[in-house]
């Protein structure tokens, strides 16, 4: 999925951070890890994975919280909305799906941390779980 492609955009609540990919997202899925519960406030994460390159935003009016010793996370300080995560060893960022202009246009085929699944939620209950293919996403 990470073809080149007409320009992905999407921002936060009040506009005043954008952010633009360049190419398609590698995967995208839901998250059930304990720390994107608690992150966003919901059961369950929906992200798109852009590799870091093709992603640009608005870094000076992006607020980055240190939530974990290799996971940063990227919200608005205006109106707090969660747009990013990233691990300072990855080459891609999560962008929540909620966020883009579009999030219709991106469907998700995949899942991670399933374990970590409320047991009422059914979205993404018969995708594969990919959590271990993240981790092998290091930068080089």
């Amino acid at each position: 999925m990470t073809e080149a492609c007409e320009a992905i955009e999407g921002g936060c609540l009040c506009g005043a951070v954008r952010y633009r990919a360049k190419e398609a997202p590698f995967a995208v899925g839901y998250c059930h890890c304990r720390r994107c519960q608690r992150g966003l406030g919901n059961v369950f994460a929906t992200a798109c994975l852009f590799r870091r390159h093709a992603l640009e935003i608005a870094l000076e009016r992006l607020t980055l919280y240190q939530s974990s010793p290799t996971l940063q996370r990227g919200f608005c300080g205006a109106c707090g909305t969660p747009l990013i995560a990233q691990h300072a060893d990855r080459d891609y960022t999560a962008v929540w799906l909620g966020t883009l202009d579009d999030p219709g246009r991106f469907e998700p085929t995949v899942q991670w941390h399933a374990g970590g699944r409320v047991p009422w939620v059914c979205e993404g209950r018969s995708l594969p779980d990919e959590t271990a293919s993240l981790a092998g996403r290091k930068l080089r």
